[in-house]
């Protein structure tokens, strides 16, 4: 009963977010919004990220995971005044993000099934969405959240606020996907709060 109960939730959550990610700019399939400059597009929406079987698993974290880690060497954040430890690549979380914003990657190359593109395709500049491999302007990633280490309060109003840290409990890391939810449209920029309130959310503590 149990299983059944998880799979019905599995199911529910896919829905959704194939409602969601269909037709927006996540949405790389010939019937997607992005056909003008990516009209090739070979399988389905959710397609590019997710696949039911023979997924990569190396990705941790990361539900039926449908893509490679990139090989791009990235430059991290870097500031005099930063307060927190950060790794010295982007982790998982971040990873798959990157994986086609990092605009050096193939887009259309799946871990398994059908070429999300026929021939190799980079996220173009022009859509305004490319980061690139220097870190170093955006804001920090895969870094430990400081306030997690002796205050479990403010772990948990950012959880509450609709925000996501993602780690080990006290060890809690900013990834891309903290800030970000790629399966949403209902904020601007895939935001998970208000732009006008984002921020202070982390940063209140």
């Amino acid at each position: 009963m149990k299983k059944a109960i998880v799979a019905l939730a599995i199911a529910a959550f896919a829905s959704s977010a194939f409602a969601a990610v269909a037709g927006g700019a996540h949405d790389l399939s010939p019937n997607g919004l992005n056909v003008g400059d990516y009209p090739n597009g070979q399988i389905s929406a959710c397609q590019f990220c997710h696949a039911p079987h023979n997924v990569n698993t190396a990705v941790p974290n990361t539900p039926l995971w449908n893509r490679n880690k990139p090989g791009t060497v990235f430059t991290m954040y870097t500031s005099t005044t930063i307060n927190g430890v950060m790794d010295p690549t982007p982790n998982a979380n971040s990873m798959t993000c990157l994986s086609c914003h990092d605009g050096l990657t193939d887009m259309g190359a799946t871990y398994t099934g059908t070429r999300g593109f026929a021939v190799a395709t980079v996220m173009k500049t022009t859509r305004g969405n490319v980061v690139g491999a220097n870190l170093q302007d955006d804001h920090p990633i895969s870094i430990r959240y400081t306030a997690a280490a002796n205050k479990y309060a403010a772990v948990n109003a950012v959880a509450a606020a609709g925000l996501r840290l993602y780690g080990a409990a006290g060890a809690e890391k900013v990834e891309c996907g903290s800030c970000h939810d790629p399966h949403t449209t209902a904020v601007p920029k895939f935001l998970r709060a208000a732009p006008t309130a984002i921020c202070t959310i982390c940063h209140l503590y």
